[in-house]
């Protein structure tokens, strides 16, 4: 996105690109003792080592705060019990009804995965991933989820095939990140079916079909996933899969947006920018922005911050559009970086200074931007914020005017006749 224009298409595909991380399996994730079915928080006698029912309800009373049932789950635990043993891990990992402590998780986690309990091989990998009281290991993270994917643990499954599929400490195999979703998929593991979608859409492992891409992503969502339903209107906005329907598109995002996902949150205000599928409101685009925006999401304030600077649906302010370019440059969106360079280049909203410009246009045009290269070319060229570098001009101007760029080509055609 430039100062005066907000490229929806880039933002489409980029959409699919953030689906496969393991943050979309812990956003349904519910804890063991909380799954088995409409039982009543029924206090336990003391005095009795507990199992199955019992210990669920246990658990849950102890979340509660019931100090009774948390010890005589401490009693269970401590006897070899290994339902209990994965019930007071999952307390001391959330801190519920006791302090929160990923030492005593991971020790109680360890045991219940002796007694091979899989989903605390699911839990210990999410925390070697996260380095919850041990230190950050990919490694072991993955080593984990195979224990707890042969086992048969469909978030094991989903998180394994996330790892094939991304290469985390794995040789990359789209294939293996397809099997593993299938697996997960037929135990009903809604992130798994949205990272098999996209797959099918894109063609990676398995023939590519949009229209199984939909039917999955369509299931998905009516089953609670608001990134599948956020795919379902990035699938209607570009007619992949299912007929082009903007109108479609706007129902699709407004139901994921509505549900927090921050990618369907900048997609309808895309729509209410442009006026497909809804009725053209600035100021509804500047809001859904805005909700994505405070919830950190780059691109979102990367449009915002292009409203500032317009003066697009709310007052032109520039020094709030340069906030906003620095928040999403941080989190290394090429666009703000260029735009951000630009305005530090200008002296607007921020203190002018050329060698914070080349900087910002540098980490733009490594990431492929096109006016950021020929940015950093002519200032390598005029000696703007660098020492000037005939090579390095030619280097950047070059690729930036092979991407199209016709100030780029004019750049080198003055350079070549100097």
């Amino acid at each position: 996105m430039n100062m005066n224009r907000a490229d929806s298409q880039s933002r489409y595909a980029h959409i699919f690109s953030v689906l496969p991380v393991c943050a979309l399996l812990m956003l349904s994730f519910t804890p063991a003792w909380a799954q088995i079915g409409a039982m009543q928080d029924t206090p336990v006698s003391n005095g009795h080592q507990l199992t199955g029912e019992n210990a669920s309800n246990a658990a849950k009373l102890a979340a509660k705060g019931d100090k009774s049932q948390l010890h005589l789950l401490m009693y269970s635990a401590n006897h070899g019990d290994g339902l209990a043993q994965l019930y007071l891990a999952e307390l001391y990992e959330q801190g519920k009804g006791v302090k929160q402590d990923y030492t005593s998780a991971l020790i109680w986690y360890r045991k219940a995965a002796e007694q091979k309990f899989a989903i605390a091989d699911y839990h210990l990998g999410y925390m070697y991933y996260h380095g919850h009281g041990v230190k950050q290991d990919d490694s072991q993270a993955v080593s984990w989820w195979k224990k707890g994917a042969t086992l048969g643990d469909d978030a094991s499954q989903t998180e394994l095939g996330i790892a094939y599929e991304t290469g985390m400490s794995v040789k990359q195999s789209f294939k293996t990140a397809a099997d593993w979703f299938a697996k997960a998929v037929v135990k009903n593991n809604v992130a798994a079916e949205v990272n098999l979608a996209v797959l099918y859409l894109n063609g990676q492992g398995v023939s590519r079909n949009p229209g199984k891409a939909a039917d999955m992503f369509r299931d998905a969502a009516g089953r609670g996933s608001p990134q599948a339903a956020n795919a379902m209107g990035v699938l209607s906005n570009t007619g992949q899969g299912v007929p082009l329907n903007y109108v479609t598109a706007a129902r699709w995002f407004r139901k994921a947006a509505n549900e927090g996902d921050t990618n369907a949150q900048t997609n309808l205000g895309l729509l209410y920018g442009q006026g497909r599928g809804v009725k053209q409101s600035n100021a509804k685009a500047t809001e859904w922005f805005r909700k994505a925006a405070d919830a950190g999401d780059a691109d979102a304030q990367t449009y915002l911050a292009g409203f500032y600077a317009n003066g697009t649906g709310v007052e032109r302010d520039y020094a709030k559009a340069a906030d906003l370019y620095k928040k999403a440059a941080a989190q290394g969106q090429p666009e703000a970086e260029l735009n951000l360079g630009r305005l530090y280049r200008q002296g607007i909203g921020v203190p002018h200074d050329d060698a914070k410009a080349i900087r910002y246009y540098r980490q733009a045009a490594t990431q492929g931007s096109t006016a950021a290269e020929y940015y950093l070319g002519d200032a390598y060229r005029r000696g703007i914020g660098v020492k000037p570098d005939r090579k390095k001009a030619l280097h950047w101007l070059k690729k930036a005017a092979q991407n199209g760029d016709p100030d780029a080509r004019d750049a080198i055609r003055d350079m070549q006749d100097q």
